[in-house]
C-alpha cells in the first residue's frame, strides 16, 4: 500500500473525529504543527520511528513535544496511535491530506499566485478582495 494511500485513509479518520468533537479545523493545525516539527527534526524522527526503543519512551516523547506544542488530548492521541501503528513516516502526507479535507468542509479554495515580477501592495490587496468574494 502506497504511503499516499495511507495517508489519504488516516486522514480521513482523524477527519471524522474531528467533526464528531466539534474541531476538525483545530485537529488539522494541531497535526501539522507536529508534522513541521516531525519533519525538520532528524533526531526526533530516529526516536520515534526506531522500533527498539520502548512504546512507552517513544510515548512518552510525544506528549512531551504535544505539551510544548499545546496541543489538544485528541492531537496526543492520534500522535500517540500514529506512532504504534509506525504510521509516522506519512505525517506530513496525513497532515496535507486532513488540510484538504478540512478545507472542503470549510469551501474554502486555495489559491497560488506567479507574478514574474514583484506585486505593488495595491494590486495584492485587490486581488486578495476578488478572490475573497
Amino acid at each position: 500500500m502506497s504511503q499516499q494511500t495511507v495517508a489519504r485513509r488516516y486522514a480521513q479518520a482523524i477527519f471524522e473525529i474531528g467533526k464528531e468533537s466539534g474541531g476538525a479545523g483545530m485537529l488539522s493545525r494541531e497535526i501539522a504543527r507536529f508534522a513541521d516539527v516531525y519533519s525538520s527534526s532528524a533526531e526526533l524522527r530516529s526516536v520515534l520511528d526506531n522500533p527498539l526503543i520502548a512504546e512507552p519512551e517513544r510515548e512518552a516523547v510525544i506528549i512531551d513535544i504535544a505539551m510544548k506544542l499545546g496541543l489538544s488530548a485528541i492531537s496526543q492521541n492520534t500522535l500517540k496511535l500514529l506512532t504504534r501503528k509506525r504510521r509516522l513516516p506519512a505525517l506530513t502526507e496525513i497532515a496535507a491530506q486532513l488540510a484538504l479535507l478540512v478545507d472542503e468542509e470549510e469551501k474554502v479554495v486555495r489559491a497560488v499566485v506567479k507574478s514574474p515580477k514583484a506585486l505593488s501592495d495595491g494590486y495584492i490587496a485587490k486581488l486578495k478582495a476578488t478572490l475573497e468574494s
